[in-house]
């Protein structure tokens, strides 16, 4: 499956999520591939990293978090292209008060 999701509403994208399960405790094998981080920890046992074509590895999800596999596609610590830097907190732009909304009931 390529990007299966890409074009589907939350709900279709459940049901998807319940057919791979399904599918999964049945033995079958799924090929998943996706660009969305968050979906791979609901549809993987494991994940297999490529870049530039090339192959780059393979580990449990169960080993990986989101940070590990951005390090893993990109080939280097995104803190190392985007340190984190102090800034100052500036005066205040804009402030509201008194604000409700009729939609939630306040």
């Amino acid at each position: 499956m390529d990007e299966p999701t890409a074009s589907l509403a939350e709900e279709e994208t459940q049901n998807l999520y319940r057919v791979i399960a399904n599918l999964r405790d049945s033995g079958v094998g799924i090929v998943y591939i996706s660009h969305r981080l968050e979906e791979l920890s609901i549809v993987a046992d494991r994940v297999t990293v490529l870049r530039d074509g090339s192959y780059v590895g393979t580990q449990p999800m169960a080993n990986v978090d989101r940070q590990e596999l951005i390090r893993l596609m990109v080939g280097r610590d995104l803190s190392a292209v985007f340190p984190k830097v102090k800034v100052e907190q500036g005066p205040v732009a804009f402030e509201l008060r008194g604000v409700s909304c009729k939609a939630n009931g306040s």
